[in-house]
């Protein structure tokens, strides 16, 4: 308990003292953050694996709620390393009627840009309407807005921004794949349900003894 505490309290300076510093994902790469970081998995995997037979063997299964947030914990730091080391950007200016490759798949056309505008003629958003080819010939069309990506196969395209240049207007477009995603989820689900264990039953008895 002690050693996961000091580990915790380790990484967050670290972490805080990287953002501060604009160090971004290269000190995240370094073995300063990555040791420590392996040291407090293979703690928190050891302390749930222990307190998990403990429990079923004692038939205990509500009980596990605690270990199913710490087992969320684990897939969070293997979905955070996955991403560190396997996530891909690209960004690309195109203008209407310009095409992008994703890669031997997937083909971005623009086919349309336009800004809209609030009543007083502020901007309100850029929107990227795309026409995305696959290999198999299949052609479907998404509209990307600010905030609001469209999936193109793995990918999740953004709209990053637009540029004034001489041939006009042209859309900024940003494609991040991230293979991380599904595990994710499945970790914000073990986080949802461990929290449900745990702290429904407490609140069911305090309502009945109130």
């Amino acid at each position: 308990m002690k050693l996961a505490l000091i580990l915790i309290i380790f990484l967050a300076l670290y972490a805080a003292v990287s953002g501060i510093t604009g160090k971004g994902s290269e000190a995240f790469r370094s073995p300063f953050f990555l040791f420590p970081l392996g040291l407090f998995a293979l703690n928190l995997i050891s302390c749930t694996a222990y307190r998990l037979y403990r429990e079923i063997s004692g038939r205990q299964v509500w009980h596990i709620g605690p270990d199913l947030v710490h087992i969320a914990l684990i897939l969070m730091i293997i979905s955070g390393l996955i991403s560190l080391f396997g996530r891909w950007e690209g960004q690309v200016a195109l203008s209407p009627g310009e095409a992008a490759r994703l890669d031997e798949t997937y083909v971005v056309v623009l086919e349309e840009f336009r800004i809209e505008h609030y009543e007083n003629g502020a901007p309100k958003e850029w929107v990227s309407v795309l026409a995305v080819s696959s290999q198999e010939g299949e052609i479907k069309h998404a509209e990307v807005r600010v905030n609001h990506p469209a999936h193109v196969g793995p990918y999740l395209v953004y709209q990053s921004s637009w540029q004034e240049r001489e041939q006009g207007v042209v859309s900024v477009l940003l494609a991040v794949k991230d293979p991380s995603s599904p595990l994710v989820f499945v970790s914000i689900a073990f986080m949802v349900i461990g929290l449900g264990m745990t702290y429904v039953p407490k609140l069911r008895s305090l309502l009945e003894a109130s």
